[in-house]
């Protein structure tokens, strides 16, 4: 497992990106936080593009369940430090997990509602 320590990390710089809507319609994708999302996405077979965990949320017991991470480890997942994942997220107290969810066309959207 590779942990990414760097801020000037061409992957943490384009995650930081989607903070803001103009990048988010350039790149037709979004930023999902906390574990609870990321299931509810996992179920809904959405497209996920990567998986973005914190190392000291796996450090800490109990923090994530052992089942999501069977489940995430299925995708593209990167590592960060605590340090990197505080810049990525607006979070007080962030659960350690966010992901990148490819958006879907309106017209599906609609014909699923």
């Amino acid at each position: 497992m590779q942990v990414i320590t760097s801020k000037d990390n061409e992957i943490i710089k384009n995650t930081r990106k989607l903070k803001e809507k103009k990048y988010r319609d350039q790149t037709n994708s979004y930023l999902i936080e906390g574990t609870k999302l990321i299931k509810e996405a996992i179920e809904e077979n959405a497209k996920i593009k990567q998986i973005v965990v914190c190392e000291d949320c796996l450090k800490e017991d109990g923090c994530t369940e052992q089942k999501l991470l069977y489940q995430i480890a299925k995708y593209d997942c990167i590592y960060v430090t605590s340090k990197i994942f505080s810049l990525l997220t607006d979070v007080v107290n962030p659960q350690g997990m966010l992901a990148i969810i490819e958006k879907t066309s309106r017209r599906r959207r609609n014909k699923i509602q």
